[in-house]
C-alpha cells in the first residue's frame, strides 16, 4: 500500500503514462550524450524515469519480472540513441557489401548494442524494486534517492567488464562541453559524475512525488549540481596555476576504414607527416599526437618505425603514434608508441586494455 502522503504523479500509475515517462527520459538523456552542448539539462532528464521508479519500488503488487520489462524498455530508449552512430557506417563499402546487406548490418548492429545494453540495465529497475521493499527504505524513503544512483554506477562497471563489455554512453559524457562540472572526474572518476547525476534528478522526482517536504528534495538537488560545479571551478582555477602542463598537437589523417588496411603504409604516413610539420610549426607545441591505430603495422616492422624516427627529428618534436606491438607471446597489442626527437623509441608502451566490439 502507498503511504499517507506519498502522492505520486498520476502518468506514473498508468502501464501507458509508464511507457511515455521512460521513453521521454531515455531520448532525451540520450540527446545530452550525443549532443552535450544541451548538458546542463541531463540534470533533470532523467526525474521522468525516477517518477516510474519510486513508484514501481513502492508499490507492493508490482511484479519482479514486470519491474525488469520497464528498466529494459527505459535502457533500449536510451540506447538506441546513442549508438544511433551506426547509421554513419553505411554503406560499408570496405566490406563489399551490398547496399542491400549493409542495411540489415548496420540495423542489427545498432539494435543488437542497444539490447545487449539493457539486458543488463533492466537490472537497475529490478534491485531497485527489492531494495524499496526492505523495512528500512520503506521507512526511510529519502534513501532511495541515493539507491538508485549506486544500483547505475554498478551498471555502468559491468558495461566494462567481459569481452562484450561496451562502455559507451556513461553520463559523465554529457557534462564534457561544461568544464566546470566534469572537473571532480579528475579525482574521483567519471562514476563519481554519474552517481551525481543521477542523484539529483532523484532528488527531484522525490520531491515531486511528494515522498518527504518538497523544500528537502530541491535543496539536496541544488546542493548536489551546485557542490559539483563549485569543486570544478575550484580545481580549474588551482590548474591554471599549475606549472605542470604540456601543449600538444592532435593531428587526423581523416582516411577512410576502406584506405586504412587497404591503402599503402608509407601513403598513409605521408599524409600524417604533412599534418605533423604543420602542427610542430605551431608555437608553444610540445607534443605530437597520432590517432589510434593511425599506423596499421607493428612498430618491429623497422622500415615503417624508421620513417616515424626520421619524422620526428625533422619537426623537433616527440610524436606519440597509434602502432601495434608484440607482447611476450608474440601476439598484436593495440598500442601507443612514443617516438623521441633525438631518434630513439620510448621503452614505455601503453597497449589498450579493453578491446570492446565494432571498436
Amino acid at each position: 500500500m502507498v503511504r499517507k502522503g506519498f502522492q505520486i504523479s498520476r502518468s506514473a500509475e498508468s502501464r501507458r503514462g509508464r511507457f511515455l515517462l521512460l521513453t521521454l527520459s531515455g531520448l532525451a538523456t540520450g540527446l545530452t550524450l550525443i549532443f552535450p552542448q544541451l548538458g546542463l539539462f541531463e540534470w533533470v532528464t532523467l526525474v521522468p524515469m525516477g517518477l516510474v521508479l519510486y513508484h514501481l519500488a513502492f508499490e507492493s503488487q508490482i511484479k519482479i519480472k514486470q519491474a525488469y520489462g520497464y528498466g529494459f524498455y527505459f535502457f533500449m530508449s536510451l540506447y538506441l540513441v546513442v549508438y544511433h552512430w551506426f547509421v554513419y557506417l553505411y554503406p560499408l563499402d570496405f566490406t563489399g557489401m551490398t547496399p542491400a546487406a549493409a542495411v540489415v548490418v548496420v540495423i542489427f548492429a545498432w539494435v543488437g548494442l542497444a539490447i545487449l545494453a539493457s539486458v543488463s540495465g533492466g537490472f537497475v529497475f529490478v534491485f531497485a524494486v527489492l531494495l524499496g521493499r526492505l523495512e528500512v527504505v520503506r521507512k526511510h524513503r529519502f534513501l532511495m534517492a541515493f539507491i538508485i544512483p549506486a544500483l547505475w554506477v554498478l551498471f555502468e562497471w559491468t558495461q566494462t567488464q567481459t569481452f562484450a563489455g561496451v562502455p559507451w554512453g556513461r553520463l559523465a559524457l554529457g557534462q564534457v562541453e561544461m568544464l566546470p562540472m566534469i572537473q571532480t572526474a579528475s579525482v574521483f572518476g567519471s562514476y563519481f559524475i554519474s552517481f551525481l547525476i543521477v542523484s539529483a534528478n532523484m532528488c527531484v522526482a522525490f520531491a515531486i512525488c511528494r515522498a518527504c517536504r518538497v523544500r528537502v528534495g530541491v535543496i539536496c538537488a541544488c546542493v548536489l549540481v551546485l557542490g559539483n560545479a563549485l569543486a570544478g571551478a575550484a580545481i580549474l582555477a588551482l590548474d591554471e596555476k599549475s606549472e605542470d602542463t604540456l601543449t600538444a598537437a592532435v593531428v587526423q589523417g581523416n582516411i577512410a576504414s576502406g584506405d586504412k588496411w587497404g591503402k599503402s603504409i608509407h601513403d598513409i604516413i605521408d599524409i600524417y607527416a604533412e599534418h605533423t610539420y604543420e602542427a610542430a610549426s605551431e608555437e608553444g607545441v610540445e607534443l605530437i599526437v597520432w590517432p589510434e591505430t593511425a599506423v596499421p603495422v607493428s612498430v618491429e616492422l623497422g622500415s615503417y618505425s624508421g620513417r616515424l624516427k626520421e619524422i620526428s627529428i625533422a619537426c623537433g618534436k616527440p610524436i606519440l603514434a597509434g602502432m601495434f606491438t608484440e607482447n611476450e607471446d608474440g601476439m598484436l597489442q593495440n598500442s601507443l608508441v612514443l617516438f623521441h626527437p633525438d631518434g630513439s623509441i620510448d621503452e614505455q608502451t601503453y597497449s589498450k586494455r579493453h578491446l570492446v566490439p565494432f571498436g
